[in-house]
C-alpha cells in the first residue's frame, strides 16, 4: 500500500522550493528515468514512509546507499529526511530518485511529465568588463565592475516567451547597450537594465522585484538569486502602526508615531524611508501624481542603508502620504525615527485611522484616551455645557450662545480657533463674553489682548465697558500710550492695533496673556509680513482669529490665520502647499479638499446670515425711480461707457 506516499507530490511546496530544488528534482527524475534505482525495503503506512535502497550514478561512479524518512507534522506540513552515502548534504537528487522509485513500486507513481519545471532566471552581480578597456567614465566604470544582471537557464520551449516580457519590462541585453568586444563573452547574453549609473540601475531593478512577478504576469519562469545579487524587495502583508506618549515640552503633551511593516519579530520603521523617498522626488511633485499610475503598481521604498526595498502598493502610499502632511516637512523626524505629533493632531490621527479602510488603516496601537479626545473634537463635545455667565449685560442669541459654548470647548481642550462669522453676527459679543467668563472663572488670571485694526479699536473699548463693566480695559493707541504700560499687567483687556504692536513690540512681547484675540485675522495672512512674524511670538496661554472672510484669494491665508490660532495644525507651509494647497486651487482636488475640511473642523466655526435664526421681520423691497440730474447723468454716462 503506497500510504503516505499516496499524497506526496514532489511537485508542491514544501516538497519542491524548501525540501528539494526544482533543478535537484529533475536530475532524481533522471536517474530514474534511466533505471538507476532500486528499492531495498521499504515500511510505509498512513503517517510515515521508511525507505532503504541504492541510486547508481550516471556517469559510472560509486553507487550510493540512500535512505528516507518522510512524515507529516502536526500541522499538516511535510518533514523529509534523506541521505546518500555519496553526499555529505540531507535531500540531494539521489533521494528524490529512490522517493520516485518507491511510489512506483507501491501503487502511487508520480506524474513525470507533471515534474517539467519553469526555466530559471538568475539574478546575479559579476564584473561584466574583458580587461582591453580602462573605462575612463567613472559612473561606468563602478556600474559595469558590479553590475546587477540576469541570464535565462532551461526550458528552451519558451525561451521568445521570456524575452518578449523581459524586453517589455524595459530589460535589453548587454550587447545591445555596450560594445560587444568590451563586454565578457560569458555575460554578453545576459540581461540588464540601460541605466547608467549603479544607484539608476538598482531602482530599475526594483521597480522590476516589486511589479513583475513572473506568475502573476503568466510566464512560466522563477526567479533565483546568487548571494552577491544583494537586492531584495518584500511584498509585506503586516503592517503596523503605533503612538505612544513622549515627553511633555512646554506643557503641551507629545505623542510620538511611527508606522511600518512587521518581518517575522523585527519591526521596520518605514518613516524615515518615506522622508527620504519624498527627498528624492522633484520639487513639483504631488499626491494627485500617484494617482496618474496603474492602482495595481507597487512603488519600491528603499529601507535605510540597505539593499533591501518594500513594495507599497500606490493606494497605500497614498493614503499614508495623505495623511501624514508633515512628512513634507524639512525635517520632521526625532533622532529615533518617529514622527513627533501635539497630541491634538494625535488624536486626529486615530480618528482618521478609525475611518480608514483596513487596507489603508495607520494607526493599530494608541492610548484609549487618544480616540475619546478625538470622538470629542470631532462632534464638539464640551466636558459640560457652559451657561451665559452672570453679570454678562447682553442677550445672546442662540447661534451666538453655540459660538460661546464652541470657544469654552476650545479652551478646555487647551486648543485655539478661528471664530469665521458672517460680519454682522456678533463676532466681537462673542468673544467678550467668552473672555468676560474666563475672568469670572479665575482662570483668566492675566490679561487678556486683543489686537484689531486701527479704526475698530474704539468700538471693542466701547463694547467691553458696555456688555462686561466689571472688566479693566485699557487701549493702548495714540502718541501717549506708552505711558500705561507699567498698568498693563493690571488690566482685564488690553485693546490695541496691528500697527502699534509692530511699534511696540518689545513692550507687547514681554508680557504674559491669558488669551490674545486677532480680530480681523486676515491682516496677518501674509506669513512673511513684520507684523505676521511679531504676532506669532507673542506669549499666550490661548490663541483666537476673528475673521469674517478667512479666505479672500487663496488657501495660504486660512494657513496664516490657523497657523497663529493653532501651530503645527497644518504642518509647515511647504507641506501644506504640497498636500492641499496646489492640488485644490490648481487642479480641484476633491479628496485633499475633504480631508482638510476634515482636519480644521474643530477649530473653524463659521455661520452665514443665511444659515442661523436672527429673529428679524422679512424683508421688505420697494422700488423707486428718480431722475438724475445733469451732472448725475454725466457722471454715470462716463462710467457706463
Amino acid at each position: 500500500m503506497p500510504g503516505i506516499l499516496e499524497t506526496l507530490s514532489l511537485r508542491d511546496a514544501p516538497v519542491c522550493g524548501r525540501i528539494f530544488s526544482p533543478e535537484q528534482i529533475q536530475r532524481g527524475v533522471r536517474y530514474f528515468r534511466e533505471g538507476r534505482v532500486k528499492v531495498v525495503t521499504s515500511n510505509v503506512n498512513g503517517t510515515f514512509a521508511g525507505i532503504f535502497g541504492q541510486v547508481h550514478d550516471l556517469n559510472g561512479g560509486p553507487t550510493a546507499e540512500v535512505s528516507v524518512v518522510v512524515r507529516r507534522t502536526g500541522d499538516g506540513d511535510w518533514s523529509i529526511d534523506g541521505r546518500a552515502s555519496t553526499e555529505r548534504q540531507s535531500n540531494t537528487d539521489r533521494v528524490v530518485a529512490l522517493l520516485l522509485a518507491a511510489k512506483a513500486e507501491l501503487g502511487a507513481p508520480e506524474a513525470i511529465e507533471s515534474l517539467k519545471f519553469p526555466a530559471t532566471i538568475h539574478c546575479f552581480r559579476a564584473d561584466v568588463r574583458t580587461g582591453i578597456l580602462h573605462w575612463d567614465d567613472y559612473d561606468a566604470r563602478t556600474l559595469l565592475e558590479n553590475l546587477p544582471m540576469a541570464r535565462v537557464i532551461g526550458r528552451d520551449d519558451c525561451d521568445d516567451q521570456i524575452e518578449t516580457w523581459l524586453r517589455r519590462c524595459g530589460l535589453r541585453r548587454l550587447v545591445e547597450l555596450y560594445p560587444w568586444d568590451e563586454i565578457d563573452p560569458a555575460c554578453r547574453e545576459c540581461y540588464a537594465f540601460p541605466a547608467k549609473t549603479l544607484a539608476e540601475q538598482e531602482m530599475r531593478w526594483a521597480e522590476f522585484l516589486a511589479n513583475h512577478p513572473p506568475q502573476e504576469e503568466g510566464i512560466d519562469a522563477r526567479l533565483d538569486f546568487s548571494t552577491d545579487f544583494g537586492l531584495s524587495v518584500m511584498q509585506p502583508a503586516d503592517w503596523y502602526g503605533e503612538i505612544a506618549e513622549t515627553e511633555s515640552e512646554d506643557g503641551i503633551d507629545w505623542f510620538g508615531f511611527e508606522c511600518g511593516i512587521r518581518i517575522g519579530r523585527e519591526k521596520v520603521n518605514l518613516l524615515p524611508c518615506l522622508v527620504e523617498y519624498l527627498r528624492c522626488q522633484p520639487s513639483n511633485f504631488r499626491l494627485s501624481d500617484l494617482k496618474q499610475l496603474d492602482p495595481k503598481t507597487r512603488i519600491p521604498i528603499r529601507i535605510e542603508d540597505s539593499s533591501r526595498y518594500v513594495a507599497i502598493p500606490v493606494s497605500k502610499l497614498q493614503a499614508v502620504l495623505g495623511i501624514l502632511a508633515e512628512l513634507f516637512d524639512d525635517d520632521p523626524l526625532d533622532p529615533k525615527g518617529k514622527l513627533k505629533l501635539h497630541s491634538l493632531r494625535a488624536a486626529q490621527l486615530v480618528m482618521e485611522s478609525s475611518h480608514s479602510g483596513e487596507g489603508n488603516r495607520l494607526v493599530d496601537q494608541a492610548p484609549d484616551y487618544l480616540l475619546k479626545s478625538a470622538e470629542d473634537l470631532e462632534h464638539l463635545r464640551p466636558q459640560a455645557d457652559s451657561e451665559v455667565p452672570q453679570g454678562f449685560q447682553a442677550t445672546l442669541r442662540p447661534y451666538q450662545e453655540d459660538g460661546f459654548r464652541w470657544l469654552q470647548f476650545l479652551r478646555e481642550q487647551g486648543l485655539g480657533g478661528v471664530l469665521a462669522d458672517d460680519m454682522g453676527l456678533g463676532k466681537t459679543v462673542q468673544t467678550l463674553c467668552h473672555l468676560f467668563e474666563e475672568k469670572k472663572s479665575g482662570r483668566g488670571n492675566l490679561p487678556c489682548l486683543i489686537i484689531a485694526p486701527k479704526s475698530v479699536v474704539p468700538n471693542w473699548e466701547k463694547e467691553a465697558k458696555k456688555f462686561a463693566p466689571s472688566l479693566t480695559v485699557l487701549a493702548l493707541q495714540g502718541n501717549q500710550r506708552k505711558k500705561y504700560y507699567p498698568v498693563l499687567k493690571y488690566s482685564d483687556l488690553v485693546v490695541t492695533s496691528y500697527p502699534v504692536l509692530l511699534r511696540d513690540a518689545d513692550e507687547l512681547l514681554a508680557q504674559e496673556f491669558h488669551y490674545v484675540v486677532l480680530d480681523e485675522a486676515h491682516t496677518i495672512k501674509n506669513a512673511g509680513s513684520q507684523v505676521t512674524q511679531v504676532a506669532w511670538k507673542i506669549k499666550a496661554r490661548h490663541r483666537l482669529a476673528l475673521s469674517g472672510t478667512p479666505i479672500e484669494n487663496h488657501l495660504g491665508e486660512l494657513w496664516s490665520q490657523l497657523d497663529l490660532a493653532m501651530p503645527g495644525l497644518l504642518g509647515r507651509r511647504a507641506a501644506f502647499d504640497a498636500i492641499f494647497r496646489r492640488p485644490i486651487e490648481k487642479f480641484g482636488a476633491i479628496e485633499p479638499l475633504e480631508r482638510l475640511r476634515a482636519r480644521i473642523r474643530p477649530f473653524l466655526l463659521r455661520r452665514t446670515k443665511e444659515s442661523v435664526e436672527l429673529d428679524l421681520p422679512p424683508k421688505t423691497e420697494v422700488v423707486e425711480y428718480v431722475d438724475l440730474d445733469t451732472a448725475q447723468r454725466d457722471l454715470y454716462e462716463s462710467l457706463r461707457l
